[in-house]
């Protein structure tokens, strides 16, 4: 029905269905925060709108209680409410809107609206491709995650640290979405990247299902505007495809620029695609980090194995009967301080630097609970001192190889 949109006349259905479709895409658009470093985040300035909307549905219709996470971010409820508003505030004023139309939407509209698809697909694909050929999406896994036992990893976590582990292969996978990017970037490769993009994103969000990474229903979003811009040439590809047989051009209604326009409108393509290769590159040359395997890491980062464990002076052997003692701790690079016990469970802190050896250590889940500590390397051994508001707390370890 979408790739039919050449028709001069289209039955009520039709119609309804392309005006519902372009009310859907364009508020979704419009609606979700996705940050950027140049170009503006209108869905951080309308999200605040939508999200009364969310509040209002989830108590009026869902009857659900607060709290709840109500903001629209990736796979959260109030995600799922606010796609449930959109849709039903789509379909009803898409009905209005197909009742009003007397033969079809018009072209120049239509030719608008899947500029701003193509454009938006190659904003966040250059966004995500970027980040996957400098290491900033799959980085190399953290030290905790090297010792943890792989049945305590959940799969998102499994999926993300072995990806890490191979740069070549995330360079692979962000040069083909970077690649896709630029081939929507023009009318007459728009069909090519879309069905490349089709087999890359329906890849991804496999991915995001399988593994219960939480992109699921934004990754499922671009893969529909994708699918929309295929379809445009659905009839096309099934002559050339399936029936084996020379096809028509595609009749999509475009500008026709003439003398100085073309050369304005090349300069004003250039400058545009111009501001979003900078937007997409603008954190990594301001850092300076393209290859995040090489950045430098915070000190004391790593894996250590405790030798010897005490708490008020008292020695804790190295045994499961003593659930509280440490077997090993880690320093993460995002500031996290953490705890494997003797049953190899995780216990994480967040880790403030005071100065060059102390550090505060808060529970992530109790942060009134808070510990001092001291830490320091002497002659290949580490020393451990932290202080709470009952208990002394002395370690001694080692620091273990995670190359």
């Amino acid at each position: 029905m979408i790739n039919n949109m050449i028709r001069l006349n289209w039955s009520f259905l039709q119609k309804w269905l392309a005006v519902t479709v372009f009310l859907f895409v364009l508020l979704f658009i419009l609606s979700f925060p996705f940050p950027q470093a140049i170009l503006p985040d209108i869905g951080t300035w309308c999200s605040p709108f939508f999200e009364f909307f969310v509040k209002w549905s989830a108590h009026h219709v869902f009857q659900i209680a607060m709290p709840f996470n109500f903001q629209i971010m990736s796979d959260s409820m109030g995600l799922y409410i606010h796609t449930f508003n959109l849709l039903l505030f789509s379909l009803v004023f898409g009905g209005i809107g197909a009742f009003f139309l007397k033969t079809s939407i018009n072209p120049r509209l239509k030719y608008l609206f899947y500029a701003i698809i193509r454009y938006y697909l190659a904003i966040q694909l250059l966004a995500y491709g970027w980040s996957k050929v400098f290491k900033w999406q799959f980085y190399l896994p953290e030290p905790n995650i090297l010792y943890t036992p792989l049945g305590k990893i959940s799969p998102d976590l499994l999926y993300w640290s072995t990806m890490g582990v191979s740069r070549s292969y995330t360079m692979f996978g962000g040069f083909a979405e970077i690649l896709v990017a630029f081939l929507l970037f023009f009318r007459k490769t728009r069909l090519l990247g879309a069905i490349i993009g089709i087999g890359i994103m329906t890849n991804v969000v496999m991915i995001n299902f399988s593994y219960d990474i939480s992109v699921k229903f934004y990754s499922s979003f671009l893969l529909f505007l994708l699918i929309l811009l295929v379809l445009l040439d659905a009839k096309r590809l099934f002559i050339f495809f399936i029936q084996n047989k020379n096809t028509p051009p595609n009749m999509l209604w475009r500008p026709n620029w003439k003398g100085n326009q073309i050369r304005w409108y090349r300069v004003l393509k250039t400058l545009i695609i111009g501001v979003i290769l900078i937007n997409s590159l603008e954190m990594y040359l301001s850092s300076g980090n393209f290859n995040d395997d090489k950045a430098a890491r915070p000190p004391f980062h790593g894996a250590y194995e405790v030798t010897q464990f005490a708490i008020n002076g008292e020695l804790i052997p190295p045994s499961l009967d003593f659930k509280n003692r440490w077997k090993r701790f880690f320093v993460h690079r995002l500031d996290y301080f953490i705890i494997q016990n003797m049953k190899d469970e995780m216990l994480d802190y967040k880790l403030k630097r005071e100065s060059e050896h102390q550090l505060l250590i808060t529970d992530t889940r109790q942060p009134d609970q808070t510990m001092t500590a001291t830490l320091f390397v002497e002659d290949e051994m580490v020393f451990f001192r932290a202080y709470n508001n009952k208990d002394t707390i002395e370690i001694e370890a080692i620091k273990l190889e995670i190359e």
